[in-house]
């Protein structure tokens, strides 16, 4: 009996009943002088940002989305780059672990 009196859980935390810590800002309130949420040392502070030319190319190609493996089909194995070509052998190979790791759980 006095396991089971230990071993109970916890009352939920909701976020916004506590405050936020000294210098910490919220997702909601974005700047457009400083990177939220950027800062990943504990006595540091949020990176001011620069102007685009500042940064190099590859950063602004991160937010473009890869494309699929359906897409990669339609484009025809000799339109590809080396590149691409890798990129749907990885997705097709994890396509049909997927489909049968979904067969063997039948």
């Amino acid at each position: 009996m006095l396991g089971s009196q230990l071993r109970r859980l916890s009352p939920p935390v909701w976020r916004s009943a506590q405050p936020l810590p000294t210098g910490v800002r919220c997702a909601s309130s974005l700047s457009t002088e400083i990177a939220t949420g950027i800062n990943i040392h504990k006595s540091g502070s949020d990176p001011p940002l620069k102007a685009d030319a500042e940064y190099p190319d590859w950063v602004w190609a991160l937010s473009k989305p890869d494309i699929s493996l359906y897409a990669l089909k339609r484009k025809g194995e000799k339109n590809l780059t080396m590149d691409e070509a890798v990129r749907k052998l990885k997705l097709a190979n994890r396509a049909s672990i997927a489909k049968r790791n979904d067969l063997k759980a039948k």
